[in-house]
């Protein structure tokens, strides 16, 4: 059994973030698809979309069927978020938005990835807004030794052998355990409705997938959340 002196300070510690998490609970907007009433129908989006050409009729009114409800995204106040949580340990994530140079991520997505439980290894740069000078080196990102690495390459697809490629990989974290992720650049590197619902998502899971330990499945992602496991051929 611990020392008490031990036991009392981790005691003090705890009963602060519960205190923390009590009075300023974070609310996210969650996006969900569900049936609404035709007249209060908000937005519509590609699965929604397809739904709505199958359903039998010309009009709206008449796909909407006798109820006259469609398919629609809703937004939902939800508070289980990863902040929310007494994290025992928040992973340390290096966001690319370019591998050649490297350039690590511009101001809201440093914020996005903290609000979503991780800590930004340069968040020290995010604050410029010149992508030129958020330029790191290899060398910079094994010093740091990020657990997740997250590339979204504006314009093309995240490789992960070019990772493997660079000077020291094996020495990181994330490469070590394989936490290589892509997150599309629409979904995220744009300031907007996308970043702070199907961006913010996307980065929650991908952190919530390594705080639930080394076994967790990498393979089976929701193909409705714009995350997507890097192809390694």
């Amino acid at each position: 059994m611990p020392p008490l002196d031990i036991i009392v300070r981790h005691a003090e510690i705890l009963q602060r973030n519960i205190d923390t998490l009590a009075n300023h609970p974070r609310r996210i907007l969650k996006r969900i698809r569900e049936r609404q009433p035709i007249g209060r129908l908000e937005e519509l989006d590609s699965a929604c979309l397809a739904w709505y050409v199958r359903q039998p009729g010309r009009t709206a009114l008449e796909k909407a069927g006798t109820r006259q409800v469609l398919l629609g995204v809703a937004r939902h106040e939800n508070f289980d978020t990863l902040e929310n949580r007494d994290l025992p340990r928040r992973p340390k994530v290096f966001f690319e938005e370019w591998d050649d140079p490297l350039i690590s991520g511009i101001g809201w997505v440093s914020e996005l990835v903290e609000i979503a439980g991780g800590i930004d290894i340069f968040a020290d740069r995010a604050h410029r807004a010149l992508a030129k000078d958020r330029i790191v080196t290899a060398e910079e990102v094994v010093a740091r030794s990020p657990d997740l690495i997250i590339g979204s390459w504006c314009g093309k697809k995240f490789r992960p052998e070019r990772v493997d490629a660079r000077p020291g990989p094996a020495s990181i974290p994330a490469v070590q355990r394989g936490d290589l992720y892509e997150i599309k650049s629409p979904l995220i590197l744009q300031p907007g409705p996308a970043a702070l619902t199907d961006g913010l998502a996307a980065l929650e899971n991908i952190i919530r997938r390594w705080v639930e330990g080394p076994e967790r499945q990498r393979c089976a992602i929701n193909p409705s959340s714009g995350l997507t496991p890097p192809a390694r051929d």
